[in-house]
């Protein structure tokens, strides 16, 4: 379970099975990353780009009206795919410890006993409040319209009485009519346009809420060494990734196509201001993503090896090839195409509109433009590949270094390997019994680990059912019982740190072990 710190083989690197559960897994955390990112697309486009600049202000007004029902399609979808990726995970939580389906007792397990699930309620609560904030703001721009509408209409009565007694007059105010409207519909914007600045750090500290809660439920901060400076950086690292894919796809899908409309006679010039501003933010967005990407990349793996070794990193080499056909595009648009467009724009009003020259320069300045846009669309299918990677990463666990200690070897050959391993092996009628606990520690979770060796043919038992019970040799503080069932030749059983090991002394461990057709044997 993803957050829950677990020690043993079950945090290999060894490959999962693929089933229908796992690609079905995999396919929600896929699209809740990618509408995550899109969403904070959005909020930096119009908060950070667009916002505060006099010349895209008839722009920026247009993006909020197709913005809005895509922020309700991006959080609704990132609401549905939580509650679905959490009903996969007790699904697969439940097939592994009982074979069978969803257990609603895992489901109470996860959602109350472990981190995840405190912090996967957290994050529902994150998205919760951002819907309120987006149906309030919503509801509010629709009044502020309504009152638009109804001040035009008691204007437009006016003027047809005006008409009516004086016709000379109301040809005046029917010239002027126009310069009132204008000067009306700039009165009304203006507050809309100050809270929607108001609201942008809110948007943006819930989006940056939301990315914290998934960092603190993922791998990094399970298995980091230095978790502190880890979720930092996985932090910046998530956030980074939001920032530049959904910039991108924002810019290529929803912008470029709509900039065309609203201002068909400026767009070129319109889009200058933009690519100008969204240059210092793609670069310092793209430094803190590849410094807190190689970071957390070293971090995850302990060698070169790996790459090709662990189907994990495997995953991660196929997305950092596509990062860098990313950077790649990224540096193509942004040091090629951007400074030809500027080029392009400055010298087409200096040709009249009349000579051939001016329509050659618009013709490449239109094929510029197009090259921009097919640039920013290829990279966000790049960024849509790169997220299926980010999700699959999520499904296989990093490979974890274990100590080596071959577990179903007696441990006479070392003094000192039983104490400071904790491992123990006891040889009862034909069976070697094998016991390990990890990490051995009071007040902390303990795993245990169990395998069965036949001595008179050396192999490995499977299918045994162990009951294992653990109580103070010396207190009665209560005896914590399990029962493990498997085909696997280790038996693993997981005892949090308030039901065994939870004080200094020696400690009973009892095993019975069952095998179909041979007496009980206790250890």
């Amino acid at each position: 379970l993803s957050g829950e710190t677990i020690l043993g083989p079950s945090t290999s690197n060894i490959l999962p099975e693929l089933d229908a559960i796992g690609i079905l897994a995999v396919a929600w955390e896929w699209l809740v990353l990618m509408a995550l990112t899109f969403w904070v697309g959005i909020l930096v486009v119009e908060g950070l780009i667009l916002a505060g600049v006099e010349r895209t202000s008839n722009l920026l007004a247009e993006t909020h009206k197709r913005a809005r029902p895509l922020q309700w399609l991006c959080l609704t979808a990132l609401l549905v795919g939580e509650l679905i990726t959490l009903l996969l995970r007790t699904t697969q939580l439940s097939q592994g410890l009982h074979g069978s389906g969803i257990d609603l007792a895992a489901l109470d397990h996860i959602l109350f006993e472990t981190r995840y699930g405190y912090l996967w309620l957290l994050r529902i609560a994150f998205i919760g409040i951002a819907l309120g904030l987006l149906w309030w703001t919503t509801r509010s721009r629709s009044n502020i319209g309504d009152a638009r509408r109804t001040r035009t209409a008691g204007r437009r009565f006016r003027q047809m009485r005006q008409q009516a007694q004086q016709i000379q007059r109301t040809t005046q105010e029917l010239g002027s009519g126009p310069i009132k409207n204008e000067i009306a519909t700039e009165e009304n914007a203006t507050p809309v346009a100050t809270s929607a600045r108001s609201f942008t750090i809110i948007w943006l500290l819930l989006a940056g809420l939301i990315l914290l809660t998934l960092v603190l439920s993922g791998d990094v901060a399970a298995l980091a060494q230095t978790p502190m400076s880890a979720i930092m950086l996985d932090w910046l690292y998530l956030a980074a990734r939001c920032i530049w894919f959904g910039t991108i796809a924002y810019l290529g899908y929803v912008l470029l196509p709509l900039l065309a409309v609203v201002e068909p006679d400026h767009h070129s010039e319109i889009l200058t201001i933009v690519l100008r501003r969204f240059h210092p933010l793609m670069l310092a967005t793209l430094g803190v993503f590849l410094v807190s990407g190689i970071f957390l990349t070293e971090t995850s793996l302990n060698g070169v090896l790996q790459f090709t070794t662990a189907p994990y990193g495997r995953t991660l080499l196929v997305e950092w090839i596509l990062i860098a056909a990313m950077i790649l595009l990224s540096a193509y648009a942004l040091f090629t195409l951007q400074p030809k467009l500027s080029r392009q724009t400055m010298l087409l009003p200096v040709v009249n509109a009349e000579l051939p020259a001016r329509r050659t320069r618009q013709t490449a300045l239109d094929q510029t433009t197009r090259n921009l846009k097919h640039a920013f669309r290829v990279q966000s299918w790049l960024g849509m590949a790169v997220l299926l990677c980010a999700a699959s990463l999520s499904f296989f666990a990093p490979p974890i270094v274990f100590p080596t200690v071959d577990y179903t070897q007696p441990s006479s050959s070392s003094t000192t390997a039983p104490t400071t391993l904790n491992v123990q092996t006891q040889e009862v009628g034909n069976l070697a019994i094998t016991l390990q606990i990890l990490p051995g520690r009071i007040h902390y979770a303990n795993t245990i680990i169990v395998s069965l060796k036949d001595r008179s043919s050396d192999n490995l038992i499977t299918g045994a059912e162990v009951k294992m019970s653990i109580n103070m040799v010396v207190m009665d503080m209560g005896t914590s019982s399990t029962t493990i069932k498997g085909d696997n030749p280790t038996y693993i059983a997981v005892f949090k740190r308030d039901t065994a090991f939870s004080m200094p002394g020696d400690w009973d461990i009892g095993l019975t072990i069952l095998r179909p057709g041979k007496a009980p044997i206790d250890a």
